[in-house]
């Protein structure tokens, strides 16, 4: 089955988009009683609640930027997804903003966005299933290019779902091979090293086990209903199953949808090579493009450090002293608790060795 939207020609292919008919905020504010869990010296296993479990009753599941961020630094993440306040009140940053323009540019240039009314959650999954399915579609038909690629599922048999979007897929017809790209915009018109680099390249290694693990047929449906809290057999509403027909696709519920998407996910191949691509934010113009080596062992300890806070196995650690550069543009920085806690270790050591 071709979906008639996929085409080479830019204007002829169509992504949607979510137009809310509820609310969807999905990020509630806490009290400080709950901000404890960052406190290793409050930390206990018999009472701790694990930080997955209270997100999961607001979104239920991971983004792929959350543990990019628990990279960066563990406690400013925590800090972020709690809604903490920071100390003094940051103004939108012009280099966000460029970045976004440039990424947006970049997205409208692959195909045209059309807004689709949503009023249920089953609905708002609708339609990423359904874009993730025109890439493949698309793919299949002779598209060599897509962006904005929803991908989705579990890592490392961790029981933690983890959701995320693929910036930029490029499919070979010829070798039937596809490539992952992920754009990040710099105000410094140079490559990134260390820490930066690092994580990038930690980023576009998560894209490509949660792809593999779509075309190898490790994500179910049974999985995706119970981490992202679905009814499968739910009816969609009506302006959903309108979208879902002009891409000939005959089908009212969750279930119906996935049984055509995740089969034909096994149909292509595994990601094949990854590139992080970095452009000037001041003329969006190419600073260069990184291939990423992936590196499964690598990622996997990775992966299974940053669950065992997620599953509540230990407390949130920050950035230790050879990286406390990270401190001067942190936001959190006056009011971090791991910050106070190494300052004092300092001093005790500085006094430890004096005497």
């Amino acid at each position: 089955m071709q979906d008639k939207n996929c085409s080479a020609k830019k204007e002829d292919v169509k992504k949607h988009a979510v137009h809310d008919q509820f609310n969807f905020d999905w990020w509630e504010e806490v009290n400080d009683e709950e901000l404890l869990l960052a406190d290793s010296k409050e930390f206990d296993n018999q009472c701790h609640i694990p930080p997955i479990s209270e997100l999961s009753t607001r979104r239920g599941h991971l983004w792929v930027t959350d543990l990019t961020r628990q990279m960066w630094c563990e406690t400013k993440m925590m800090y972020m997804l709690a809604g903490v306040k920071p100390s003094e009140e940051i103004e939108e940053n012009p280099v966000v903003i460029s970045g976004t323009n440039i990424h947006l540019t970049r997205e409208l240039q692959a195909h045209d966005v059309v807004e689709v009314a949503v009023s249920s959650r089953e609905d708002r999954w609708a339609i990423k299933f359904l874009n993730l399915l025109i890439t493949i579609s698309g793919f299949q038909s002779g598209v060599t290019m897509a962006r904005e690629v929803p991908i989705f599922g579990s890592l490392f048999g961790h029981d933690i779902f983890i959701t995320g979007i693929i910036d930029e897929m490029r499919y070979d017809p010829e070798l039937l091979t596809v490539d992952i790209y992920e754009l990040k915009t710099r105000n410094k018109n140079c490559l990134p090293v260390g820490c930066q680099k690092m994580q990038h390249s930690f980023q576009v290694m998560l894209y490509k086990r949660l792809f593999d693990n779509l075309v190898f047929g490790k994500t179910t449906a049974d999985n995706i209903s119970k981490h992202l809290h679905l009814d499968l057999t739910k009816s969609l509403g009506d302006s959903v199953t309108q979208s879902l027909n002009e891409n000939n696709l005959k089908v009212t519920n969750l279930c119906e949808l996935l049984d055509t998407l995740l089969p034909r996910m096994q149909c292509l191949t595994f990601a094949s090579q990854l590139f992080v691509e970095y452009v000037d934010q001041k003329n969006a113009k190419t600073i260069g493009i990184v291939c990423v080596k992936y590196d499964d062992n690598w990622l996997k300890k990775k992966v299974d450090h940053f669950m065992e806070y997620w599953n509540g196995h230990r407390p949130a650690t920050g950035v230790e002293i050879e990286e406390a550069w990270k401190c001067q543009c942190c936001e959190f920085a006056d009011i971090c608790d791991w910050r106070k806690l190494k300052s004092e270790e300092c001093i005790k050591r500085n006094k430890l060795s004096i005497s």
